[in-house]
């Protein structure tokens, strides 16, 4: 006869799940509103630069409150699929395994950076909003530094 868990056991799958399905969405919601503004016909440096950072950190923190998540895990759970997004879609650009890690690893990083905000005591929209500036610096600048 087969014995189900203790529902601690449970408890462990909704807590670690949870955040993982919230990430998933976040990436996902930010991957439609991207495509929306290249539907839209959006120019392509706007979008870059203004468009997807201020979506994306809305997108981040709406999953993140609806879900009950603390912001900088959404944050670094976004930049990890973020980073796994980029090494798709630039599959052919990578030459080793490395190069992968380092496009994960990037996305984490700069995601939690821009969540870094959310830490102080500042009232939320205002957190939102620095949040969006630094999102807006960083494209803006790694935009300057590939052209």
């Amino acid at each position: 006869m087969n014995k189900l868990p203790d529902s601690g056991y449970h408890i462990y799958m909704l807590i670690g799940l949870k955040p993982l399905v919230a990430g998933v969405l976040a990436v996902s919601f930010a991957w439609i509103w991207d495509r929306c503004l290249y539907h839209f016909g959006l120019d392509e440096r706007l979008r870059i630069q203004l468009g997807i950072p201020v979506g994306e950190e809305i997108i981040k923190y709406a999953t993140g409150s609806y879900f009950q998540i603390p912001i900088l895990l959404i944050y670094v759970l976004f930049g990890f699929g973020e980073g796994i997004l980029e090494a798709v879609s630039n599959y052919k650009c990578i030459k080793t395994p490395l190069n992968i890690i380092y496009l994960v690893l990037a996305g984490c990083l700069t995601h939690l950076l821009f969540g870094f905000f959310f830490l102080t005591t500042f009232p939320i929209y205002l957190q939102l909003l620095l949040a969006m500036i630094a999102h807006i610096s960083w494209n803006c600048w790694v935009l300057r530094r590939e052209s």
